[in-house]
């Protein structure tokens, strides 16, 4: 196998955005937030959108699509919605969700190739005679393809706000 340097023409792709967060719910409703078009617009774009619409078809190579109107619209920019799509390559229920993701916003960068993955994993142990004792979940959402170190610190930002958001659907 030959490996070809990295060049000018081919820059190399930061590490990518891991975020975990321990939640106060069980596996499966953490899971629920994302897989649920309902849930989902309730916090994923909760801080910039008035409008949120969610479609999902929640099933391996199904699509999902979310879109919010814009908080402000720049001069230079025409669209009256942000949304943010992409087909899911791996389900595993309860515990993992991956997917594609292509962004109709303003990035600030083309349109790389990007994915994420979810995982959902209880930090509770589990009693036998008492199987809601888990009670805390781990989340770990990975994104891949963010093109630049400033680019993943604007989707932190981003998604730790939703993230704080999904905290607030779940205590309720």
């Amino acid at each position: 196998m030959v490996e070809t340097p990295l060049s000018a023409e081919s820059p190399e792709i930061p590490d990518p955005l891991v975020i975990e967060r321990s939640y106060d719910a069980l596996p499966a409703a953490v899971f629920a937030a994302w897989s649920d078009p309902q849930l989902f617009k309730q916090w994923v774009w909760a801080s910039l959108g008035k409008n949120t619409q969610g479609e999902i078809d929640f099933q391996v190579s199904g699509q999902y699509s979310i879109t919010t109107d814009r908080p402000e619209k720049e001069q230079d920019d025409s669209r009256d919605r942000w949304a943010f799509s992409g087909t899911y390559t791996e389900i595993k229920t309860n515990e993992l969700i991956a997917a594609t993701m292509k962004w109709d916003a303003p990035m600030g960068y083309g349109e790389p190739q990007e994915d994420f993955t979810v995982t959902f994993e209880s930090t509770t142990p589990a009693d036998a005679a008492h199987p809601q004792s888990f009670t805390r979940t781990k989340m770990t959402f990975t994104h891949f393809g963010i093109p630049d170190t400033q680019s993943i610190e604007g989707h932190r930002a981003g998604w730790s706000q939703a993230f704080d958001y999904l905290e607030h659907l779940l205590e309720v």
